[in-house]
């Protein structure tokens, strides 16, 4: 018995819907233009003045502008690119949603997991495919960082070290856990991606340097345990002056057969133990690219499940752990204790059933 599929698939040019019009929007804007099945259609943001600046930028005045999605219903569209700020993720991809779009946003998934939960529930109702671009596990050294772990048999340890002095700005300046919420989000799932395992436990400490310049604290190490004994520990900051390393951050993955590592902007290399496999010869890496050919990848992959009904990376209902090792991180550092992922993942379902 063949199972239903789980979202519509789309064929012919597509017609895109941006929300959100800020640097980010930009970008996604850019990587729309640039693709060939792809027609952007019209923008949404609260200031339209932005958006209507956005579209001479792209020398498309004609664009249609709306504050909100529901001001661009007379316009035709297959899809809705969501780049707003995280708290207005639901509301947007939800608006989206019921309009019969298929929606690819901006990570994190939603401002909480219940959020993620209950957009994930709609887009399952309407049959819609639903993706979070997580673009930092499109790298292409992540991928080949992934291949080289996969010759180590058993894991056991994975760190990541983030260390940059970053001043954004905009919403992520005011963000309670910017850090956690807006960066670490993208380690959490990128180890996902790396090992194939799944998270269980976090514990979380987060630090507030008296130098830090956003509102909340900008500086956190977590722990996750995954499935199969593996423990993945991230320590990061966002007000490091100094030394900085790659925004992919730098990673080390110890196995029973030998080690990997990565810098995060090269190929990664391995060492094996003395009875462990050969390792492949990860291939040189293009130069680094723009924001736009960094959304290049996750857009792809976007296009090509619609085409084809193939789940990509990011799907909704897979990328529902993401936001929950992260909200579970942000509740470890809160209370002091760790976090288990089962029982949050229960108590977010009982939410979004109240909520529905």
């Amino acid at each position: 018995m063949t199972s239903a599929p789980l979202f519509q698939t789309r064929q012919g040019p597509l017609a895109v819907l941006v929300a959100g019009t800020g640097g980010i929007g930009l970008s996604w804007c850019r990587a729309i233009c640039a693709h060939p099945d792809l027609r952007l259609a019209a923008l949404a943001d609260v200031d339209q003045r932005r958006a209507r600046g956005v579209a001479i930028r792209l020398r498309h005045p004609e664009l249609p502008v709306a504050g909100s999605l529901a001001g661009l219903a007379a316009v035709p569209a297959d899809v809705c690119v969501n780049a707003t700020p995280p708290d207005a993720h639901r509301a947007v991809t939800a608006a989206a949603l019921e309009r019969g779009l298929a929606v690819l946003t901006e990570k994190p998934f939603a401002a909480t997991l219940t959020e993620a939960v209950q957009l994930t529930a709609a887009a399952r109702a309407a049959g819609q495919l639903l993706m979070v671009s997580q673009s930092r596990s499109y790298q292409p050294g992540l991928t080949q960082l992934r291949d080289l772990v996969a010759g180590l048999g058993r894991l056991g340890l994975v760190s990541t070290e983030l260390s940059l002095a970053y001043r954004p700005g905009g919403f992520r300046a005011a963000m309670a856990q910017p850090l956690l919420l807006d960066m670490a989000v993208h380690a959490f799932d990128a180890v996902r991606l790396v090992t194939g395992a799944r998270p269980v436990r976090v514990w979380c400490t987060t630090a507030d340097p008296p130098w830090n310049w956003f509102a909340g604290p900008a500086a956190a190490t977590a722990v996750v345990e995954l499935t199969g004994g593996i423990h993945h520990t991230f320590t990061g900051s966002w007000c490091s002056e100094g030394l900085p390393t790659s925004w992919n951050g730098r990673w080390r993955v110890s196995g029973e057969h030998g080690t990997a590592c990565w810098d995060g902007d090269g190929p990664p290399r391995a060492e094996p133990s003395a009875a462990g496999p050969v390792p492949p010869t990860p291939v040189p890496l293009p130069p680094a690219a723009g924001d736009e050919a960094g959304l290049a990848a996750p857009l792809a992959d976007f296009v090509y499940a619609l085409r084809t009904g193939t789940v990509p990376w990011g799907e909704c209902g897979d990328n529902v752990l993401t936001m929950a090792t992260t909200e579970a991180a942000i509740r470890a550092a809160a209370t002091g204790a760790p976090v288990a992922i089962g029982p949050l993942l229960s108590q977010a379902q009982r939410e979004a059933a109240l909520c529905a």
